[in-house]
């Protein structure tokens, strides 16, 4: 599910990063579904992708 944000806002891992505060490396984490992001970091993307990204897409994919 981010992945697929990611791509249709034409973002990258860098950017997304970047407008998050994290590593380009917590994205990768995240995209791979080996990592999630913290609590308020969620809250931020969340509100970024208006409320397309939430805590239950990231665990199911």
């Amino acid at each position: 599910m981010l992945k697929a944000w990611m791509e249709s806002r034409g973002l990258t891992p860098q950017e997304l990063a970047e407008m998050l505060g994290v590593s380009r490396q917590a994205v990768q984490l995240w995209v791979s579904g080996k990592g999630y992001p913290r609590t308020p970091t969620l809250a931020e993307l969340e509100r970024l992708s208006n409320g397309v990204i939430t805590a239950r897409s990231l665990v199911n994919g």
